[in-house]
């Protein structure tokens, strides 16, 4: 494997996080803070970031799907917000997130909770209010239409960028983002805004992983009702997924994204914790010490193999495969975030042609859900990767959303 090449994966790899971005100056460069007035249990601050007029609005629609928008739009605020939440060890830790709200206060709105998917940089988390970021733009469209939109940084960026993002962890992904919306319900209700009732979930890649955590804990939690989720190419199924990267013998040019799921796993994990010269080959075994995507030069990235058979100890292999490996396929299998009994709908989406996680996470779990009959439909993107799926899934989902404001 060249340096070149593993250069060119992460490019692509960051063209997909990036291909939500849209550019568009905002409309008003006034910012205000404020801390909360009222004794809120997760809202710490809020700031009024910036706002967008309808025209931009309908430009960023417009870069992203080739078309003007046909449906009403309406001017919106940004908000950046700052809430209390907690680690993966329980300690208090405040989080940061981005909510967008028409500034039309007169109308009852419908909540969207939307999940980035990965980011390889502070600066393209939410809370920047930075629409040439992720998701971002999406978000502003979305509120455009007229929906209150959610967007959490997630641990470990932003307010929270003095510890490491737990990529992939569900216990931290379902708390950190329920606890930013239970901030966002507080800032709804401080500053007057009426909602309807409804809450749909929506994110792609870890997005959608994140989405269905979130999903989960409402439900367990019991205090609000969930419209509708649209969870999209989430490695759900952890287990069968590892399994499957592990028995491949090529380079997979998405080693980099299974390899932070590992660290993050043997890092938090008490049970695990093992040196990593027991996992990977000892020449690579010094990198894993200090593994941290967000901080590495590619160079240094580019001295890890993309084949799992050149990078992992063959005893680590054959632990995960032949089951031997009890502890870590418990770690697994507490973050196998697809079989259980969901009350409200759910409609999955997956790109066919995905080569970085890789559809059975999504047949798996319609597979899981469906045997509790639970409402569940997926939705096969035909030949579309990981890349290419992207929008699609997008428009479909924005699609279904502003039918609910009919």
């Amino acid at each position: 494997m060249s340096p070149i090449s593993h250069k060119q994966a992460l490019y692509s790899l960051i063209l997909l996080l990036l291909v939500f971005g849209a550019g568009c100056s905002s409309d008003s460069n006034e910012s205000e803070s404020a801390q909360s007035s009222n004794p809120n249990d997760f809202l710490v601050n809020y700031t009024a970031a910036q706002q967008l007029n309808t025209q931009s609005i309908n430009t960023l629609y417009s870069l992203t799907w080739g078309e003007n928008s046909t449906a009403r739009l309406q001017d919106i605020q940004l908000y950046k917000i700052e809430y209390s939440t907690t680690t993966f060890n329980q300690e208090p830790i405040t989080a940061s997130g981005l909510v967008l709200l028409p500034t039309n206060r007169n109308q009852s709105l419908g909540v969207v909770s939307l999940q980035h998917g990965t980011l390889l940089n502070d600066f393209q988390a939410p809370s920047t209010a930075n629409i040439l970021n992720s998701e971002t733009a999406i978000g502003a469209v979305l509120a455009g239409h007229g929906f209150a939109v959610v967007m959490p940084d997630y641990l470990g960026y932003q307010s929270s960028n003095q510890i490491s993002h737990p990529y992939e962890e569900q216990s931290t992904l379902a708390q950190s983002t329920y606890d930013m919306l239970q901030a966002s319900y507080e800032l709804f209700n401080e500053i007057e805004v009426q909602l309807n009732n409804k809450l749909f979930l929506a994110g792609y890649s870890e997005g959608g992983y994140a989405t269905m955590a979130l999903h989960r804990k409402i439900e367990s939690e019991d205090r609000w009702d969930v419209t509708h989720s649209y969870p999209a190419a989430g490695a759900y199924n952890k287990t069968a997924f590892s399994r499957a990267v592990l028995e491949q013998d090529q380079e997979l040019p998405y080693m980099l994204s299974y390899l932070w799921v590992l660290y993050t796993y043997n890092t938090l994990y008490p049970t695990l914790n093992r040196p990593w010269n027991t996992i990977v080959q000892d020449s690579y075994a010094e990198l894993m010490e200090g593994f941290n995507p967000l901080q590495a030069s590619f160079d240094t990235l580019a001295e890890i193999p993309q084949n799992p058979q050149e990078l992992f100890r063959p005893e680590f292999i054959q632990g995960i495969l032949s089951g031997t490996d009890s502890a870590f396929l418990e770690v697994l299998d507490q973050n196998d975030n697809f079989d259980w009994a969901s009350e409200a709908p759910i409609t999955l989406f997956h790109g066919t042609a995905d080569d970085y996680v890789l559809p059975l996470n999504s047949q798996t779990a319609y597979d899981a859900l469906s045997q509790y009959n639970a409402e569940v439909n997926y939705i096969a993107l035909n030949q579309l990767d990981h890349s290419s799926a992207v929008l699609p899934y997008l428009e479909q989902v924005l699609t279904k959303l502003l039918l609910e404001l009919n």
